[in-house]
C-alpha cells in the first residue's frame, strides 16, 4: 500500500511539472513589428498604413501561435501563426479592400448606411462572420461569400 501511494504521488508530480511546463509555453508576449510573419506585414502596410500601431502581441498556444497587432485608435487585427488574418476589428470601420467584393457589395445594397466594423475568419464552419455598425451579425460561406444567416 506504501509503494502505490509513492508512486501516486510521484506520479501526481511528474503531472505537475508537465502541466507547468505546459503553461510556461502558453504565453503572450510583446514583439516587435518587424517579428511579424511578412504576410501580416504586408497586410497592416497596405490596409492600415494611415494608422500607428501600438503594439505586437505574440500568443504562444500549446502547439499553436498566433499574432495581434492593436493600433492607437482602438483597431485589432489577429493573425494566425501562418501570417493570414484571422479576425479585424475597427471602430471606424475595416478597411474595404481587405472585405471580399461579394461580401462588400451585398452589405453596400443592403446596409448603406452601415460600415463593418468586425469581419472574421471561422475556418471550422467554413464561415465569415461580420458586424456592422448597427450591431448586426452576418453570415458568409467563407468559400462562395454567399449570405448564410443572420443573426
Amino acid at each position: 500500500m506504501r509503494t502505490k501511494n509513492i508512486l501516486l504521488v510521484s506520479l501526481l508530480a511528474v503531472l505537475g511539472l508537465v502541466f507547468q511546463s505546459c503553461d510556461d509555453k502558453n504565453d503572450e508576449k510583446n514583439i516587435q513589428f518587424a517579428d511579424l510573419p511578412s504576410v501580416s506585414k504586408t497586410l497592416v502596410n497596405t490596409h492600415f498604413a494611415d494608422k500607428k500601431v501600438a503594439s505586437v502581441m505574440k500568443d504562444n498556444e500549446f502547439m499553436d501561435k498566433s499574432y495581434t497587432v492593436f493600433f492607437t485608435d482602438g483597431t485589432k487585427v489577429e493573425f494566425e501563426k501562418n501570417g493570414e488574418w484571422d479576425s479585424l476589428e475597427s471602430p471606424e470601420g475595416v478597411p474595404s479592400s481587405i472585405i471580399p467584393s461579394k461580401i462588400r457589395a451585398y452589405v453596400t445594397e443592403n446596409y448603406p448606411d452601415e460600415k463593418v466594423i468586425t469581419i472574421e475568419r471561422d475556418q471550422s464552419d467554413k464561415e465569415i462572420e461580420v458586424e456592422l455598425s448597427n450591431r448586426f451579425d452576418l453570415i458568409f460561406d467563407a468559400t462562395t461569400h454567399e449570405l448564410k444567416k443572420m443573426d
